[in-house]
């Protein structure tokens, strides 16, 4: 799909600098080029916000020499990024004379002119407005043959060749040309005139800005080295593996080194598959060796019995910059090092309890994890004999039989059958060769394990005993690997827990009031020589924590405090050497106020006396420029009665169709995540958006006969005969000159009035070359494939994978990883700027490490909108959506009364079925003598949650519980 790919460097004195760092030439030039083009945009940024939406930029000796400064200040942070300092004075004076003779200027400009930004013929990214008289060279796209190849090949070197020679001349990028469009935005229909329909837009804010991203500096070797000056990694974790098995096994014997070798060969093998093509990021490192050393600072602080340290850490990094891994390895490294110390030791029985609690917010981010942890955790038990068990438990991990009921209630045949499971958790019953299988499609597979014929969802195999079917949930199938590592049935949960649990915080408190889950919290181990230790969750996760605000964040906030008493409680059962203590890791690319909030959440004024001890955050030394942003603000027209959902319907259109698809190696792809915050207005859009009859971007038309695909974009699109036949028609354009621009010609736009008044989008007309319906016997007709659009919400949740559009709620906010997502759509204002911030992260991820990838960030604000007005006046004071940031405030009314009764009304549900087993029927009435027997155990086992509040505040609020509990009974009885 890559048509030109560079075979010698823009700047040869650049190129072993790159190389230190694991960078090609390829790599190279496009982060040079991808300087000129951010300058270019940087400029465009401002005659947009002085509404000059069609004025070009000029390229004289002025801006060369502005270009070049740029390129130097890229390869100056280049260097820096990756081995922390500057080169000397003559180093970049020999840059600049290299910029100069090699006509880096000309060869950028040319580059995106002919080859676009993935260097595929197709993705063409600037307009060149040549000196009058002259013109641009050009050439026609037939398709990505070695034809076309040549003809660009020849047209780049002739347009460097033009431009060396101009004095001056003006450029347009697509950031430009998307922005113009999107002013001069009609409503368009089919059978209508252009000038029949209102103007949508009064007004386009526009902003392009760096992609910041940190710089892979460490390899797997550096990593797993004896420790350098910068990584001491080994060391620390031998020290770690040292005091955790003192802890478990008792005084360390003479085969810890032996021990701890197994340990490190194994991680080290994992990170040379997991890794092998991956540079790790220095606050990655940063990051992991922090996390070693809090650990063993908790077994190496003295606490009393029971009391137990608790410390944190919060990783806050952008979306995209890998914070996720630093927390995983941390994980694994513990849990790979307990495996290690309890198989050696004999003690790795049935009886398991989790090294690491992930807890996350919501269903859609857990789910997001598992596929993650499921290839690293195979990898790892290639290398043990006694595996790693991964289990999970929410709402989408259903019973054995449930499974089974529903089989057994359908019709089973070759076709794949639906399963009706409570709460709409999504399975099919599938048939693949001779078997039968139950397809979990809320999860995904490991992309390891799907490179082949194979499902992308996991399967449980099904078999046919006597007239009934029957689930075999103790194999997990992807593509053709069978899993038994991981617990997908809450029956095989309950069998034995894994070393790492993933849960939500709404099962968890259910799990606090089950003696079925006790072995979450941890159990008393027999460690030889009569001792006994006690096992226990030692790291606990919490994701996005950005989500813990107002009052569900005060309810997970003493959730997270009642798991830990729980812990507490149960170690007080063990004659061992108490609880060592607790790693709380934290995650969120958006922490406004990070000190105050985190103090509040974890209920520590340390934190906030004392933030850096406890942060790890990306430098902007670590970090270099990798595309641009686009971030966008649509204000709706005042002067006409038009429908906001019709504005952000054709601006969706805009902007999705204009910016380029990505290439790879099955094809083209590109991805729009739409985000609305009602679920009737969502459900509107993705009708109006598609429907087979009235659709904005897809319907259904019969011509000849023939059923053709269509939608209100391809009247601004050149290979479309709608195109001739209505917007050609109202302009007059010249047909030949069309026709030119059909074929790929983009040199010939400028002369067309059609594209002018912002009805020829020949970003797009580019993309339907490769990119087009399948019904192409009717090649008048062409359109672009990217036209499927799913709903995912909480309650109906499409096929993501498939999904070219998706219209969702805040369902997909934090955590989804989709490295084909080119657009970002806000409709209207969301509940606050770290929503947005989360939500505009789910596009331009870093998978392709393309530094010329563009990612839009689109919203929809009107001033005149009281909930919608301070995000406008916000946006009016920062040109960066990072910087608004700054004035958000996370909420956490953690002081309320209410919820600290509502608190302890659980908690004494807790220590109840602690002591009693379980809830009876009717249990409000016959608690009420239990809890006045007692009131005085109740608050010890509470005192822990509720830090700073006085037992007699607690004694009332249990007084104030039992009277109305009293009140209620009477009130029952009495009816």
């Amino acid at each position: 799909m890559i048509c030109y790919k560079f075979d010698k460097p823009l700047i040869p004195s650049v190129e072993e600098l790159f190389r230190e760092c694991g960078k090609d030439v390829n790599f190279m030039n496009n982060y040079i080029i991808n300087s000129v083009l951010s300058y270019i945009e940087r400029k465009e940024q401002d005659l947009v916000l002085g509404m000059q939406y069609n004025d070009w930029v000029i390229i004289d000796s002025s801006a060369k020499d502005e270009i070049k400064e740029q390129i130097i200040n890229y390869i100056t942070k280049f260097a820096i990024a990756c081995n922390g300092t500057n080169r000397n004075k003559d180093y970049l004076k020999k840059v600049r004379e290299e910029v100069d003779s090699n006509r880096v200027v000309e060869k950028a400009l040319c580059y995106l002119y002919a080859f676009g930004i993935y260097g595929d013929c197709i993705s063409r990214y600037l307009l060149i407005k040549p000196p009058d008289g002259d013109e641009v060279p050009d050439y026609e796209i037939p398709g990505l043959d070695n034809e076309v190849v040549e003809r660009a090949k020849d047209v780049f070197n002739k347009c460097v060749e033009k431009l060396s020679k101009w004095r001056e001349y003006w450029v347009r990028s697509r950031f430009i040309e998307i922005v113009r469009d999107l002013y001069l935005l009609k409503q368009r229909f089919p059978d209508k005139s252009v000038f029949e329909s209102y103007m949508l837009i009064d007004r386009v804010f526009a902003y392009a800005y760096p992609r910041n991203l940190p710089l892979g500096v460490y390899t797997v070797s550096d990593v797993c080295g004896d420790g350098t000056s910068t990584i001491n990694l080994k060391k620390l974790t031998y020290s770690f593996f040292k005091s955790y098995h003192d802890y478990l096994i008792g005084a360390v014997n003479e085969n810890i080194d032996e021990e701890f070798e197994e340990f490190w060969e194994i991680f080290c093998y994992f990170l040379r598959k997991a890794f092998s093509d991956r540079r790790f990021y220095r606050f990655q490192i940063r990051g992991v060796e922090t996390a070693i050393k809090k650990l063993l600072g908790i077994f190496n602080t003295s606490e009393s019995r029971g009391a137990g340290k608790i410390d944190y850490l919060i990783i806050a990094a952008p979306t995209g910059s890998g914070k996720t891994e630093v927390m995983v390895l941390t994980v694994l490294i513990a849990a790979l090092a307990r495996k290690i110390i309890l198989i050696r030791h004999g003690l790795d029985d049935e009886k398991n309890v989790p090294i690491a609690l992930m807890v996350y917010p919501r269903r859609s981010l857990a789910n997001d994890q598992v596929s993650r942890l499921i290839e690293y955790l195979s990898i790892i038990n290639e290398r043990l004999k006694n595996k790693l068990l991964l289990t999970i438990n929410y709402t989408d991990i259903r019973d054995k039989r449930e499974y089974e009921d529903a089989i057994n209630s359908v019709k089973v045949g070759a076709k794949p059958v639906p399963l009706q499971l409570k709460y709409g958790v999504l399975a099919s019953l599938i048939k693949d060769g001779e078997n039968y299988y139950v397809e979990l499609r809320f999860l995904t597979c490991p992309r390891r394990f799907t490179s082949g014929s194979g499902s992308i969802y996991p399967r449980f195999r099904v078999v046919r005993r006597g007239d009934r079917y029957e689930v075999d949930d103790s194999v997990v199938y992807c593509g053709d690997n069978a899993l038994s590592f991981i617990a997908l049935t809450k029956d095989r949960v309950r069998e034995r827990l894994g070393d790492i649990h993933i849960t939500i915080f709404e099962t968890l408190r259910h799990n606090l009031f089950s003696r079925s889950f006790e072995n979450l919290f941890g159990i008393c181990r027999k460690a030889g020589d009569n001792k006994v230790v006690f096992d226990y969750p030692l790291i606990i996760v919490l994701d996005e924590i950005h989500t813990y605000t107002d009052i569900p964040g005060v309810r997970y906030t003493y959730m997270l405090r009642r798991v830990l008493n729980r812990i507490r409680y149960y170690s007080e059962n063990c004659n061992g050497d108490g609880l060592p203590g607790n790693l709380v890791i934290g995650m969120s690319a958006t922490i406004p106020n990070a000190g105050e909030f985190l103090s509040k959440l974890f209920f520590s004024e340390d934190i906030e006396k004392n933030i850096n001890d406890y942060l790890i955050t990306v430098d902007d030394e670590e970090t270099i420029p990798l595309g641009n942003e686009y971030f966008i603000i649509t204000v709706p027209t005042r002067g006409a009665p038009v429908d906001a959902l019709t504005v952000s319907i054709q601006t969706i259109m805009n902007t999705f169709y204009n910016i380029p698809s990505i290439p790879i190696d099955s094809g083209y792809v590109k991805k729009g995540i739409v985000f609305l915050e009602e679920f009737n207005v969502l459900r509107r859009m993705k009708r109006e958006l598609w429907n087979r009859e009235q659709g904005a971007i897809y319907r259904v038309v019969e011509i000849n006969n023939e059923e053709v695909a269509f939608g209100l974009q391809d009247l601004r699109n050149p290979r479309n005969r709608y195109f001739y036949e209505v917007t050609l028609e109202d302009y007059g354009d010249d047909a030949k000159v069309v026709d030119n621009i059909r074929r790929g010609k983009i040199s010939r736009v400028i002369s067309a009035r059609s594209w002018l008044d912002g009805e020829l989008w020949w970003g797009y007309m580019l993309d339907t070359i490769i990119n087009y319906y399948p019904k192409n016997n009717l090649s008048d007709y062409v359109t672009t494939r990217f036209n499927r659009v799913v709903e995912y919400s909480s309650r109906k949740r499409g096929d993501l994978r498939r999904a070219d559009i998706v219209v969702s709620t805040s369902s997909l906010e934090v955590g989804v990883d989709y490295s084909d997502v080119v657009l970002i759509y806000q409709h209207g204002a969301p509940p606050n700027i770290s929503s947005l911030i989360q939500r505009a992260g789910r596009g331009g991820r870093r998978l392709f490490e393309n530094p010329l990838m563009r990612i839009i960030v689109g919203i929809q604000l009107s001033p005149d909108l009281p909930h919608q007005s301070w995000l406008f006046e916000i946006f009016t004071r920062v040109k960066d959506l990072r910087k608004a940031i700054d004035y958000d405030k996370l909420f956490l009314p953690k002081a309320s009364e209410e919820i600290m009764k509502q608190v302890l009304a659980e908690l004494a549900l807790e220590y109840y079925v602690l002591n009693n087993g379980k809830l009876t029927n009717n249990w409000e009435c016959r608690l009420t003598g239990w809890l006045k027997k007692n009131k005085e155990n109740i608050i010890n086992y509470s005192q822990w949650v509720f830090a700073n509040v006085e037992k007699s505040r607690l004694n009332s609020f249990i007084d104030e519980i039992i009277n109305y509990l009293d009140k209620n009974c009477r009130d029952q009885s009495g009816r």
